[in-house]
């Protein structure tokens, strides 16, 4: 594609980055048809790097990583042109979404980056830069999402011989066998970064970090209620210390969170001192993501409401009662006849309750 200047209009938004800046403009004057340009700083004026990221983009043609439109080389200047995206960057998302966002929806995120970089690895390529800056959540596409930002991606071949870029390479995140020198060398290292993108998409506060993680292990890791353990041990097992432990490839771990894939999105809706209260929506389905429409049709919202956690110390007891109403309905909750039953608290009960189904936690407080 011809991206000479006459062709092309500048807009006014622009993000600057490490490596250079993007930008959208307007081809042919035409405000229906923005794209980004990325263009490079003079100073990160890598020609081996450049040539890279364009190649590594011609070859991933899939929904999920930015569409590649052409480039532009003049020796003083490099741009790359991609299809302009509307919506927000993963971290934002997650930011700006929290008090919607349940555990169902935050695994389906997850699930959905999973098959990008499948896709990406299909190819032979190492993303080598996963996390949530770089992953981008299309809001005028129903919320499906875009692996972004190739400039520290390399294929298997050059890692091979010893002719990756390792210049920006985020040391913290690194996995332990880089021994804190080097980046992503292969799938397991980049299984490691994925569980920890994993993290921070399905725990609504602060988990720890990636070097208590390396130093102390998975038992560092500071987990929200409402993650379910089967999740938990899938995300674990992507963060073992030991690279052999890990899952062999991004499939593998995709397939066992879809599997354990709430059927209701719960979420903390209130803690106080003596109350949590988990709010979402949900439908009396016992299954997997894919029955999305039957999911959407059917579904209602729910809360499960755990009282008198903290009257009596650790092993206290406490009153947990269920109750429902229409989706997006103005109406009251309404409890639900005989779900209601005493527990003695502990940390096992939570996640006892929140991953059954609708049906199975209904007979489980009235039995």
């Amino acid at each position: 594609m011809n991206f000479s200047n006459r062709n092309i209009v500048m807009k006014d938004r622009c993000y600057e980055g490490g490596y250079g800046k993007v930008y959208v403009r307007n081809l042919f004057g035409r405000e229906d048809i923005p794209i980004a340009v990325k263009e490079l700083y003079p100073s990160r004026n890598d020609e081996e790097a450049f040539q890279g990221e364009v190649i590594n983009l011609i070859k991933l043609n899939n929904q999920r990583v930015v569409r590649f439109l052409g480039y532009e080389d003049s020796g003083q200047k490099r741009k790359i042109y991609m299809e302009w995206l509307e919506g927000k960057n993963l971290d934002f998302y997650l930011t700006s979404e929290a008090r919607n966002l349940g555990i169902r929806s935050r695994v389906r995120i997850l699930s959905k980056i999973c098959k990008a970089i499948q896709a990406v690895h299909s190819e032979g390529i190492l993303h080598r830069d996963l996390k949530s800056d770089n992953i981008f959540i299309c809001e005028n596409d129903g919320n499906e999402i875009k692996l972004i930002d190739f400039g520290l991606a390399s294929c298997n071949k050059d890692i091979d011989e010893g002719k990756a870029n390792y210049e920006g390479v985020n040391i913290e995140t690194a996995p332990p066998e880089s021994g804190g020198k080097i980046g992503i060398l292969n799938i397991a290292g980049e299984v490691w970064t994925l569980g920890l993108l994993s993290l921070d998409i399905l725990n609504s506060g602060k988990w720890g970090s990636a070097k208590a993680i390396r130093e102390g292990g998975v038992k560092t890791i500071v987990w929200d209620d409402v993650v379910p353990k089967a999740i938990r041990k899938a995300v674990e097992k992507c963060l073992d210390n030991e690279p052999e432990q890990r899952y062999k490839n991004v499939r593998d771990f995709r397939l066992d969170i879809d599997e354990k894939t709430p059927t209701i999105d719960w979420r903390i809706e209130e803690e106080k001192e003596d109350l949590i209260i988990f709010e979402g929506s949900g439908a009396k389905l016992d299954g997997a993501i894919a029955q999305e429409k039957e999911f959407n049709e059917r579904h209602r919202m729910y809360q499960l409401k755990i009282e008198g956690v903290r009257t009596g110390g650790k092993e206290c007891k406490v009153t947990v009662s269920l109750y429902y109403k229409k989706y997006n309905s103005s109406d009251n909750f309404r409890k639900i006849k005989n779900a209601t039953r005493d527990y003695v608290y502990n940390a096992g009960l939570i996640q006892k309750l929140i991953i059954m189904n609708v049906d199975k936690l209904e007979k489980e407080l009235a039995s």
